[in-house]
């Protein structure tokens, strides 16, 4: 009967297009079913988004450390209580009033998957970024799409400059802020068992300062044996290979 108007996933991704067109009954309820759910793996269908939305990219590398800070919580009671324990009051699950909740920040349940996993996004997540940025630069498929694209999402993005309006993506700033709060808890609020699990020395020099393997803007893990370097240490030391690995 065409009764349903709902966003083309197709149209998303390659055209960044969320204007809303008819589609058949068994469409359409298949399209509102799913519009919650993490079913598209950016890097793995439209790698180019992430050149072409820097906001993105930046929110992937987000989701990255929160990965990261998730593993070394996830035995924590503490941490558990404090990210994935409803507050008392009643919690609402949509990401804005998420972002509206009051500290410490709370992962709901239908949002879990932005820290478990780096790569997935909601076709609702996509129109979060859209609304902030309603056009994408054009780009030339011969540029650098695929030498970022094939990067690891855990690679620095210290260069990336967003614009104030994407400073202020509801999506950007629920991130930020639930690193910000298990940045705290796990460097500051919990030595006996999160920092104790966490804390490394650089493995190529001898300064007397402890680093976080999630801190990727200021540090490089070794991919073989994880071994944890300051990120100047590992680009002008580290020449040859890491010497942990090269001592085996």
């Amino acid at each position: 009967t065409n009764a349903f108007r709902c966003r083309i996933p197709a149209r998303c991704l390659v055209e960044w297009d969320f204007d809303e067109y008819p589609v058949c009954d068994r469409a359409g309820e298949y399209l509102e079913r799913i519009n919650d759910q993490p079913l598209f793996c950016i890097s793995a269908q439209r790698p180019q988004l992430y050149m072409q939305c820097p906001l993105l990219a930046v929110c992937r590398q987000l989701r990255v450390q929160l990965g990261m800070m998730h593993e070394v919580g996830r035995e924590c009671s503490r941490f558990l209580s404090a990210f994935y324990t409803p507050p008392a009051r009643e919690m609402q699950t949509s990401l804005h009033e998420s972002v509206d909740a009051p500290a410490p920040a709370y992962v709901p349940i239908d949002k879990r998957y932005l820290v478990d996993d780096s790569e997935c996004w909601s076709l609702s997540d996509l129109g979060v970024f859209q609304q902030t940025v309603p056009r994408l630069p054009e780009t030339d498929p011969r540029s650098e799409t695929a030498a970022w694209s094939n990067a690891s999402p855990a690679r620095s993005r210290r260069g990336v400059r967003l614009t104030d309006e994407e400073q202020r993506c509801p999506m950007l700033q629920y991130l930020r802020r639930l690193r910000s709060q298990m940045v705290r808890h796990i460097a500051h609020a919990c030595p006996e068992q999160c920092n104790r699990e966490a804390a490394r020395a650089c493995g190529a020099c001898t300064v007397d300062e402890v680093i976080y393997a999630f801190d990727i803007d200021n540090c490089v893990t070794c991919p073989r044996c994880s071994t944890v370097f300051h990120r100047h240490c590992w680009e002008t030391k580290v020449l040859h290979g890491c010497p942990n690995c090269a001592a085996k």
